[in-house]
């Protein structure tokens, strides 16, 4: 049974036992990771001074959250980002959707299916190698597959010129956080051809 089930979740591409078969950047595998591992490489990329609640998101553990990581071939997490489903019956008043905007950030009525990524990060010593990019497609793949006509996030406005390398565009939206400057992008999905 648990020879079964580890293939499947491979099938998922999801790491548990064994590498997943999600091709990522050059020795590397894109797979979906629980929580609990997403949060000690966030809380390390990006807010160090902070506790680690800080780096934790209301919905994290949602049924709307989804996580991936990069796993070098020595199985170690390198890179992480985290998916959040937006629904149409989700259209500003929904807590899940609310916790999906950053604090600060203007609440702009949403009501399409859309998705948003969040807390991109990946270890110093790993970056400049394909693996946020590998994520981030990853992320717009899998919010097409779930149908959503859009995918957005809140880049630090350091960081504009590689989300819009991926396609992503500024939508002209911007907050300020912990003395951080971010920008709200988007890119606007096709349908799948069925």
């Amino acid at each position: 049974m648990a020879a079964s089930a580890g293939a499947a979740a491979q099938a998922r591409g999801k790491c548990e036992d064994a590498p997943c078969p999600a091709a990522g950047p050059s020795g590397t595998s894109i797979c979906e990771v629980p929580v609990e591992e997403v949060w000690p490489l966030r809380h390390v990329v990006m807010w160090p001074e902070k506790d680690l609640e800080f780096v934790k998101v209301p919905g994290d553990e949602g049924p709307r959250a989804r996580h991936f990581g990069v796993r070098a071939e020595d199985g170690r997490l390198t890179s992480v980002v985290s998916l959040f489903e937006e629904g149409a019956a989700a259209a500003g008043d929904d807590p899940e959707v609310r916790a999906g905007e950053a604090a600060g950030a203007p609440l702009v009525e949403r009501p399409e299916r859309a998705a948003q990524f969040r807390k991109l990060a990946t270890l110093p010593e790993f970056r400049r190698r394909g693996q946020a990019g590998a994520l981030v497609r990853r992320c717009i793949e899998e919010a097409r597959a779930a149908q959503a006509r859009r995918i957005w996030c809140n880049a630090r406005a350091e960081q504009a010129q590689f989300y819009a390398k991926l396609g992503l565009q500024q939508t002209g939206e911007a907050f300020a956080r912990e003395g951080k400057q971010f920008v709200i992008m988007e890119l606007v999905l096709e349908p799948l051809d069925e």
